[in-house]
């Protein structure tokens, strides 16, 4: 097996959920499509949101928009009825892989504002799973994963970033958006 197909190989091996590798994981949905309505959508109140959760957020302009913004998950896993954001990464933070700790995932977090880029996906998520599973359906997002492909390998714990969103603040991003199917 030749450079990359090791890597990939280690990359696939390596646990990302409850001791799971991604190549374990049957129930995968690669590039899922979503779309929200943007109704009379104020940029300061979801800034304000987030940034009250103690994310970081970059400042938005002051302006309400229309229309429908159209997204794309990298692929939604799903490991014993829980559902995950994963998003993969290959941002080079430096040339060992102790690079990729979570120290260093949580900096690039931040100065990239992935936070901001995860919450709208998992807001996203947990519609599709209202609209799928019905009503208690948001209760089945087990949350996110951010993973940095040049950091990860088995049994090194690097390169993975976890986030489990507060459901209350993701209800309230949610009401930011017009209701699904309006």
């Amino acid at each position: 097996m030749d450079g990359v197909g090791t890597w990939l190989s280690a990359v696939r091996a390596t646990p990302i959920i409850e001791g799971r590798a991604l190549a374990d994981i049957v129930q995968q949905r690669a590039e899922l499509a979503f779309d929200l309505r943007l109704k009379d959508f104020a940029l300061p109140a979801l800034e304000g949101l987030i940034r009250e959760a103690g994310y970081p957020m970059p400042s938005l302009p002051e302006h309400t928009l229309t229309g429908f913004l159209r997204g794309f998950i990298d692929v939604v896993l799903a490991v014993e009825g829980r559902y995950y954001v994963v998003d993969y990464k290959s941002n080079r933070l430096g040339e060992h892989r102790e690079a990729y700790d979570e120290g260093a995932l949580r900096a690039a977090m931040a100065s990239h504002h992935y936070a901001f880029q995860y919450l709208i996906y998992s807001v996203a998520l947990r519609r599709l799973l209202r609209q799928r599973l019905g009503p208690s359906g948001a209760a089945a997002f087990g949350g996110v994963r951010y993973l940095f492909l040049r950091g990860m390998a088995p049994d090194s714990g690097l390169g993975i970033f976890s986030d489990t969103p507060d459901p209350a603040l993701l209800d309230a991003l949610d009401r930011c958006f017009s209701p699904e199917g309006h």
